[in-house]
């Protein structure tokens, strides 16, 4: 693109100036705003971010790459938005906010890529429910046609709610930019600053790069002479590794020579560290203390700390155990030898000892955190979580899968595993989604501890919405009722519910308590809408058997006490609906779908 000099000064916010070099020589059109083109629809690009940088100072776009993450443009946070390079690490200099979706963040953090303009900005809350897109790990060609998808103003708007998105033509390509050009009509327009640049191809979604400078021609308020739709865009595909590093690196650090002492706490962005009374040393939720992800195994020594010692090793002592002497060590990292080592609570859910310099992890506690959909053939390792704005799922230490609500910590599911230590859960390839032994062989069929039966669904996914509903759903499918394979409130052939436990759904909760009643209640006022009127049979479980039948049985399992009575139609389940009803569907049956064949008929 020619030098132009009549071009005004405009600075807004969409490609990277460093890709200005794939032009030949850096050109004096501007940052870039919104994407003159289509209101995407509802629910696509939903990872794309609307910024505010201080009172409405500068709007710029950028991407969720993950839950505390987002990418963008330094232009947008630099005093000189020419020189994105001057941008310094740390708090931004103005409050800035990012909107994905419905929810809000303030941006805490910023980490730029110098040499680009780039940014990585970490947010100060959680953005949960979004998928990102996945990063391109090829580089992009000349001719091939991407998508730009950005929050800037349009033809005839200032201020869009919805990201509009256009289709571009990739020009030049430098080793750290690309040029564009819209079809179509499309434009980068001002707002756009930072914008996810998209390959779509296969039916697959990837960011290539991030808008930067733009013409902005066909742009609000731009002069109608100005016509050229030309942007620039900085690349992101060879940048996957320095987004992960970056997205884990960041977190709580607590220096060498550091003592934990009985009952002290360590909090990171998700998870703490607790040296408990009573000896563990224990990584949980913060927001659940009772869910132990990962424990040093030494309670029974009440009075016991722990030390992040000179020499880099992490060690639990008893409590007049002596480090000089050597004495009283009850569980150790076994990372001596690393002067200066430090322990961070990393944001990706690590708990880690890392070296001096943050190079490298030399020890880790593998509680790492998922994403809310697991797409199948995913595993859950021992201490892996995921969470939601309402749940959190946790692959307990003791082998228990629990879903627990993050308002109060209440259990709102499990798998009744526990005793289990080192189980993991497998999202498999037919369908199934099942908890194994720690030396469990899905190949083989052996060591499966539970299971939602339900083979033959194959790519099912699994997801923890929002709201707290935990599901498996058809492959491709939209996450509706309809399209639901096993929900944590469905009970299918061979689950059982047992004394003291309890499953929650939207309305209602249904308890199989200890007296060996079966009851149904409403959250709203814990009045009781069903039971099954089997109290006085302590420690009787609910169980459905392959024949259909659901049936509250003795302690022993010698004595049926009550029953649907539906023994007659094999491989139906019963469902807890978030409408209040307690309900048995036949096999082929199920809410929005239909042939029910019992029911408590409650309505909450």
């Amino acid at each position: 693109m020619p030098r132009n000099s009549s071009l005004r000064s405009r600075r807004a916010g969409v490609l990277v100036a460093a890709a200005a070099a794939a032009a030949g020589t850096m050109t004096s059109f501007t940052p870039a705003g919104a994407v003159t083109g289509d209101a995407a629809a509802d629910g696509s690009y939903a990872y794309t971010a609307r910024i505010v940088v201080g009172d409405a100072l500068r709007g710029c776009t950028g991407t969720l790459v993950d839950h505390y993450w987002v990418l963008t443009a330094a232009s947008c946070f630099s005093d000189d938005p020419a020189q994105p390079q001057a941008l310094a690490a740390g708090a931004p200099k103005w409050k800035t906010t990012v909107t994905v979706g419905a929810k809000s963040a303030d941006v805490a953090e910023l980490v730029p890529r110098q040499e680009r303009d780039l940014v990585m900005a970490r947010l100060a809350t959680a953005v949960d429910g979004i998928t990102p897109p996945a990063f391109a790990t090829t580089a992009p060609t000349s001719g091939e046609n991407l998508r730009v998808a950005g929050y800037g103003r349009t033809k005839d708007e200032w201020a869009p709610l919805k990201p509009h998105t256009g289709s571009f033509t990739l020009g030049t390509v430098s080793a750290t930019g690309i040029s564009v050009t819209g079809t179509g009509g499309a434009a980068v327009c001002k707002g756009d600053t930072g914008a996810p640049t998209i390959r779509e191809t296969g039916g697959k979604s990837e960011l290539v790069a991030v808008a930067s400078r733009s013409w902005q021609g066909g742009c609000l308020d731009t002069p109608a002479t100005e016509t050229r739709t030309g942007a620039t865009a900085t690349r992101v595909d060879d940048l996957g590794g320095w987004v992960s590093s970056t997205v884990a690196a960041g977190g709580v650090s607590v220096k060498s020579d550091t003592k934990l002492t009985s009952g002290q706490s360590i909090v990171g962005a998700d998870l703490k560290l607790t040296m408990r009374p009573d000896g563990d040393l224990v990584v949980t939720h913060k927001q659940v203390d009772n869910g132990i992800l990962w424990s040093s195994g030494t309670s029974g020594n009440n009075g016991a700390w722990a030390y992040i010692q000179p020499d880099g090793n992490l060690v639990v002592y008893k409590s007049d155990g002596n480090p000089a002497a050597g004495t009283g060590a009850l569980w150790a990292s076994g990372t001596w030898g690393q002067n200066g080592a430090f322990l961070k609570l990393r944001n990706d859910g690590n708990v880690a000892m890392v070296k001096a310099d943050g190079s490298s992890v030399l020890w880790s506690a593998g509680t790492i955190r998922l994403d809310q959909k697991l797409n199948s053939d995913t595993k859950i390792k021992p201490g892996q979580w995921f969470q939601s704005q309402t749940a959190v799922v946790e692959m307990q230490a003791d082998g228990n899968l629990v879903r627990y609500r993050r308002a109060d910590a209440e259990p709102t599911w499990n798998t009744n595993t526990s005793g289990n230590k080192g189980a993991w859960a497998y999202v498999q390839t037919d369908g199934n989604f099942v908890l194994y032994k720690s030396d469990g062989n899905p190949a083989a069929g052996t060591g499966a501890l539970w299971g939602s039966n339900t083979w033959g669904q194959n790519g099912a996914f699994l997801k923890l919405q929002d709201d707290g509903t935990f599901a498996l759903y058809k492959k491709n499918a939209a996450e509706t009722v309809a399209n639901t394979v096993w929900s944590a409130t469905t009970f299918r052939s061979g689950t059982q519910l047992v004394a003291g436990q309890q499953v929650y759904a939207k309305t209602t909760r249904l308890a199989m308590q200890w007296d060996g009643d079966l009851v149904l209640y409403r959250l709203s006022d814990n009045a009781v809408l069903w039971h099954s009127n089997t109290a006085g049979n302590g420690n009787a479980f609910l169980r459905i058997q392959p024949d259909g039948n659901a049936v509250v049985y003795s302690a022993d399992g010698s004595r049926g006490l009550w029953s649907s009575g539906t023994f007659w139609s094999a491989g139906a389940f019963l469902k807890l609906q978030d409408d209040g009803n307690l309900v048995v569907y036949k096999a082929d049956g199920g809410e929005g779908i239909g042939n029910a064949i019992w029911s408590t008929n409650t309505f909450a």
